[in-house]
């Protein structure tokens, strides 16, 4: 990785992730969501992969209330004309939230980017920002 730091968006996987979700709909971050969700959890998820689900995770707690601080501006406004949320019911809301979590819980658990993070020095740091993002998607 060319660029990589701590937070969410502070990778290149990351960044470039952004803007073909600010070209696109929302229906790219349902996608991504899902195939995140869909890898079992005795499976080790790639690290792009886990880079890219971050991402996802981002928008959907800017979209629930609860923007990280590190959210662009550009992905602010977009989140207002793209709610990935769409016309979901409540239930149905909190369904695709509580599968963040669960993908979240594997990319902590069992990645090749939690092995990176744990080899880079860095780990604890990385946890921390997670364990944020836990608590803006609940």
């Amino acid at each position: 990785m060319g660029t990589w730091g701590i937070k969410n968006f502070d990778n290149e996987t990351a960044s470039d992730f952004v803007y073909q979700i600010l070209e696109g709909d929302h229906s790219l971050i349902l996608n991504t969501l899902e195939k995140a969700y869909g890898v079992e959890h005795g499976i080790c998820m790639d690290a792009k992969s886990c880079e890219e689900a971050l991402v996802v995770m981002e928008f959907l707690a800017g979209a629930n209330g609860n923007p990280s601080l590190e959210l662009f501006t550009e992905a602010q406004l977009w989140l207002r004309k793209n709610d990935p949320f769409g016309s979901l019911s409540f239930d149905e809301r909190k369904i695709m939230l509580s599968k963040a979590m669960e993908v979240l819980q594997h990319i902590t658990g069992n990645s090749e980017l939690k092995a990176l993070w744990e080899r880079s020095g860095e780990y604890e740091k990385w946890m921390v920002v997670q364990e944020r993002l836990k608590a803006r998607l609940s």
